[in-house]
C-alpha cells in the first residue's frame, strides 16, 4: 500500500548536492561540480555572444552590417519566443478542454517545480486535490517553496521513480502530463503501471510540444505519431488530439479497464 509522500528536499553525498528528474520537461541530475561547470558555461556564452556584437559593430565591410543586425535580432527573437511561449497559453481554455472542474482528485506527472500544478490547483479549488509527482527532489522543494509563499494547501507531492509515478491513492479522477512525456525513458511501462491509480473511463491528459510545426531543433519533443504510437502500445486506441495552441497538442484519452 502507497503511503502519501512528503516534501523532498536537497540531498548531499560526497560529491555535493544532488537531484535527478524532470524539470518542466527537462531532464536533470546536478552536484557542486557540474553547477560550477554550468555557470561557467553561461558566462562563456555571455563572453562570446559580447564579442560577436562588438564584431558587428566593428565590422568595416559596411554591407554586412544590416545583415549580420538581422541575423542577431532573429536570433534573440527565437530565445525570447521559447521563453514566452508557455506563459502566452490560454489556460482557462486549455483547462476546460481537459475537463478539469472544481472539486476534481487530479495526479500530475512530470510536474518538475508547478509550471502548470498550480493552474490545476486554483481549477479545482479548495475542495479539490492534485498530487504533483516528479523524480526530481529539487524540482519538488522549488515547489514547496511556491506552495509556502503562497498559502497553497491543495496540492500534495509525491516523489516518484521512471517507472511508477506512486501515487499515493486509488481514485484519481485525471491524470496530466505536461511537457514531460518525451523524458519517460519507458513511456510504456510507466503508462502500464499507472493504471491502479484510477477506475475505468478515468482521462489521460498529455500536453506535448509538437516539433512538427517549429521544424529543425525541436526534435527533442515527441511527434503526434510518436505519441500515438506509445499510446496505442500502451493499450490507449480512442485518442482526441486537440491542436489549437500555436505549439503544442492537447492528446486526450481515457483508461478503459
Amino acid at each position: 500500500m502507497h503511503t502519501p509522500a512528503v516534501p523532498v528536499a536537497f540531498t548531499r553525498n560526497k560529491t555535493g548536492f544532488t537531484y535527478a528528474g524532470t524539470d518542466h520537461g527537462r531532464i536533470s541530475i546536478l552536484n557542486d561540480t557540474a553547477l560550477i561547470e554550468m555557470i561557467g558555461a553561461f558566462f562563456f556564452m555571455i563572453f562570446l555572444r559580447i564579442q560577436y556584437l562588438r564584431f558587428l559593430f566593428c565590422c568595416k565591410i559596411s554591407f554586412m552590417r544590416p545583415i549580420l543586425i538581422i541575423l542577431v535580432f532573429g536570433w534573440l527573437l527565437t530565445f525570447q519566443v521559447s521563453a514566452q511561449g508557455n506563459r502566452n497559453w490560454d489556460f482557462e481554455k486549455v483547462l476546460q478542454t481537459m475537463g478539469v472542474r472544481e472539486g476534481m482528485v487530479i495526479g500530475e506527472a512530470g510536474a518538475g517545480s508547478g509550471f502548470f500544478t498550480f493552474h490545476l490547483s486554483r481549477a479545482v479549488g479548495s475542495e479539490g486535490i492534485i498530487y504533483a509527482n516528479d523524480i526530481s527532489p529539487y524540482a519538488l522543494n522549488r515547489m514547496k517553496n511556491r506552495m509556502e509563499r503562497e498559502g497553497v494547501t491543495n496540492i500534495i507531492q509525491v516523489k516518484g521513480d521512471e517507472t511508477d509515478p506512486k501515487f499515493p491513492v486509488h481514485h484519481l479522477q485525471m491524470i496530466v502530463i505536461v511537457h514531460a512525456f518525451h523524458d519517460f525513458n519507458e513511456p510504456v511501462q510507466w503508462l502500464h503501471n499507472t493504471w491502479k491509480y484510477v477506475q475505468s473511463g478515468i482521462p489521460l491528459v498529455i500536453i506535448e510540444k509538437d516539433p512538427d510545426r517549429w521544424g529543425e531543433g525541436w526534435n527533442h519533443f515527441l511527434t503526434r505519431k510518436e505519441v500515438l504510437k506509445i499510446l496505442d502500445e500502451a493499450g490507449f486506441h480512442d485518442i482526441i488530439v486537440e491542436d489549437f495552441m500555436p505549439e503544442d497538442n492537447i492528446y486526450i484519452t481515457h483508461f478503459k479497464k
